[in-house]
């Protein structure tokens, strides 16, 4: 804004109107309110890389809402948690979550070695531009995230005895948050990664169908455990995250093929 009032005053006192600021030179505001408003649709509908992970971060939340209602059944009724108390335990998955965040340093050194490999690899062609490294790489902390958060889910369900110290359950409540940290926060890096320019609208599309599906099953997950008990609710879901342990292998492995089809992602180097 303080460009245009600049190319305003310029115009007004020299009388050239070739002055103008960037904001200036861009579409009509309601030619940009429609474009923003129907990317993000197109982005579900035709973007394979937006289409899949939007999908799996989208069973994997309604897992976590289902999960998260649960505490009354995990805490309170097994082991005599009193409501304070039962509040208390989520601070087990915020410990997991932040153990996982400590690990991104390790990530982010291995991520500038290989981005310096990359660029060594260029022979000090300074004509050459574009990205020197495959979004793929952010996928590393999932690799390692996907296969504990099942485990996490059939420890807590398999172990969910009074006759068990509720330290079992506490642990691998943390592991729970410390493997569904690295899903999201790496699902988060390549799309982000993937898409650049266009990760805001690829974001917005994989967030808004999240939220839309996993908020509906607060209606259905209370029912679960009252029907089928804690033990057999974490098995059924921990046998579900099961089935989504590939996706970001089957990523990391046809990433490339899969981003060389897109209209808007990066292409392969």
């Amino acid at each position: 804004m303080i460009l245009q009032w600049k190319a305003t005053s310029l115009r007004h006192f020299t009388g050239d109107t070739r002055f103008r600021s960037s904001h200036e030179l861009q579409d009509p505001f309601l030619a940009r309110l429609k474009t923003n408003i129907t990317r993000p649709v197109a982005f579900f509908t035709r973007e394979p890389i937006v289409i899949f992970i939007g999908l799996y971060l989208t069973l994997i939340y309604v897992l976590v809402f289902t999960f998260l209602d649960g505490f009354t059944y995990i805490f309170v009724d097994t082991y005599g948690f009193s409501p304070g108390l039962r509040g208390t335990a989520f601070l087990a998955i915020a410990l997991g979550a932040i153990l996982n965040t400590m690990t991104a340093p390790l990530f982010r050194r291995n991520y500038l070695k290989r981005l310096e490999k990359a660029q060594e690899a260029l022979d000090g062609d300074e004509s050459e531009t574009g990205r020197t490294i495959e979004p793929e790489i952010r996928l590393l902390p999932a690799l390692i995230s996907a296969p504990l958060f099942p485990i996490s889910l059939f420890w807590l369900g398999w172990t969910n005895y009074a006759s068990i110290t509720p330290w079992s359950d506490l642990i691998a409540a943390c592991l729970f948050g410390f493997s569904l940290m690295g899903i999201f926060a790496s699902s988060y890096q390549y799309v982000m990664d993937s898409y650049e320019t266009y990760s805001a609208s690829a974001l917005s599309s994989i967030t808004f169908l999240r939220y839309m599906v996993a908020g509906g099953m607060v209606i259905a997950d209370m029912p679960m455990y009252k029907g089928i008990g804690v033990h057999w609710t974490l098995t059924l879901m921990g046998c579900l995250s099961l089935m989504l342990v590939p996706v970001p292998f089957l990523f990391w492995r046809y990433g490339c093929k899969i981003r060389a089809k897109s209209e808007f992602a990066t292409s392969c180097e």
